[in-house]
């Protein structure tokens, strides 16, 4: 090509021909016209939203936490979430930056369940971007250290979550117990970004998901969460993946352990509840029956969680990392929650309501031993030889001749009570 006088000549090559430099020029201008202009958003004005919230005293239900709970956490993750406001203006084209307080509400709306469509929608963001902050939340949460799960390490700390299980069942016969612990299938869509999809299919709930073992403490906050396994695999085979919560374990001392249900391998460090021939004999379901008003919270605590997070009322379709994801940010918002809301999930003991939790008080006289106990002195159950720990509170359970409350033997059907189970 040769330039003249202004002008690209044209050359012609196989027929062809190039075109004049004014001829281009007029074609750039074209293209520019016929270029989709960007739509100017209108972003939420968050005072605005929030006194209207206020007025209606829905702040709460919007957002899952108190108005003081989620200002608490934007400041937590302000550093993390706060884009550059000359960036911002300059990547969106002139329309408001998108502020902390957004990108936590966008979160927040995103775990309750609301889609992305509703969030752009409610926020006034762009499609786009509504799943770049959604990600920015996610990512901010996890690298928030204030956030994190923490197992009790120290001693004190152990005998505090001890008294707080033993507050609940009130009866001292599991004074120890830190921990309750159970798998949850989180399910999902069938996965795409896995060599075999097959094993995230769990047989028994007919539905892919993942396995998710958890742990909580009296409280319903969770200690340990672990996306453990793919959906297929059993409570027990994915809590041996579970490396770094067996070595918590494995560190604890005789005084302490956790409980699970009947998928769990018993020792003296985890007790589960009898099983089989062997829970039909009359003081081994009394243990089933106290030992389950203890490891029912970690249920409650799931219920909790997908009740506030309704994104788990429906299957994640997300990549089985930001799956996992999705599950780690959910459980630490819960405890968030629990801690700065002082939501008390309340102790079974001498002002609380006996009926919500199906026992019946104790009253004076041996006859009477066959609902909730008085307490007894908090003691550890000392065990030296492995898994004597479940024999030696049955012993006890047998000495006192505790049995279960009437009312719980009539809901089983079991008219004649005992009599036909006794050992």
């Amino acid at each position: 090509m040769i330039l003249s006088k202004g002008v690209l000549h044209a050359v012609t090559f196989g027929g062809l021909a190039d075109v004049t430099i004014y001829e281009m020029e007029h074609i750039f201008e074209l293209n520019k016209q016929n270029r989709q202009i960007k739509y100017q958003h209108r972003r939420l004005n968050w005072e605005e939203h929030v006194k209207m919230l206020r007025h209606t005293n829905n702040f709460q239900s919007r957002y899952h936490m108190s108005e003081p709970t989620f200002n608490k956490l934007v400041r937590l993750l302000r550093d993390d979430v706060t884009v550059d406001e000359i960036r911002s203006r300059a990547s969106t084209e002139g329309n408001a930056p998108i502020y902390p307080e957004l990108i936590a509400g966008a979160g927040l709306r995103f775990l309750g369940g609301a889609d992305n469509a509703s969030i752009s929608e409610i926020f006034g963001i762009s499609d786009s971007s509504t799943l770049r902050i959604i990600n920015m939340f996610l990512n901010a949460v996890i690298g928030c250290d204030a956030l994190s799960l923490v197992v009790p390490v120290s001693h004190d700390a152990l005998l505090k979550g001890a008294h707080d299980f033993n507050n609940i069942s009130g009866c001292g016969l599991y004074f120890g117990v830190v921990g309750a612990i159970d798998g949850w299938l989180c399910c999902t869509d069938r996965p795409s970004d896995v060599t075999n999809a097959t094993d995230y299919y769990s047989g028994h709930y007919q539905r892919f998901g993942i396995n998710v073992q958890a742990m909580c403490d009296a409280n319903l906050r969770f200690i340990y969460v672990g996306t453990a396994a793919p959906g297929s695999t059993n409570d027990n085979r994915a809590f041996s993946r579970c490396l770094l919560l067996r070595r918590w374990i494995d560190t604890l001392s005789n005084e302490f352990f956790i409980i699970g249900d009947g998928a769990y391998v018993v020792s003296n460090r985890i007790l589960i509840p009898y099983s089989g021939a062997q829970k039909h004999t009359t003081y081994k379901r009394t243990y089933n029956f106290y030992l389950s008003q203890l490891r029912i919270r970690i249920e409650m605590a799931f219920g909790r969680l997908t009740t506030k997070w309704r994104i788990f009322r429906r299957n994640l379709n997300f990549s089985t990392n930001k799956n996992s994801q999705i599950v780690q940010v959910a459980c630490r918002l819960h405890n968030f929650v629990i801690n700065n809301d002082n939501i008390a999930y309340t102790h079974l003991n001498q002002n609380s309501n006996l009926s919500q939790w199906q026992v019946d008080p104790l009253d004076d006289g041996p006859e009477y031993n066959r609902g909730y106990l008085s307490t007894r002195p908090a003691r550890p159950v000392e065990c030296v030889i492995e898994n004597s720990r479940r024999t030696l509170i049955l012993n006890e359970i047998v000495s006192s001749d505790i049995r279960r409350p009437d009312h719980n033997k009539k809901r089983n059907r079991e008219l004649d009570y005992d009599t036909d189970y006794d050992d």
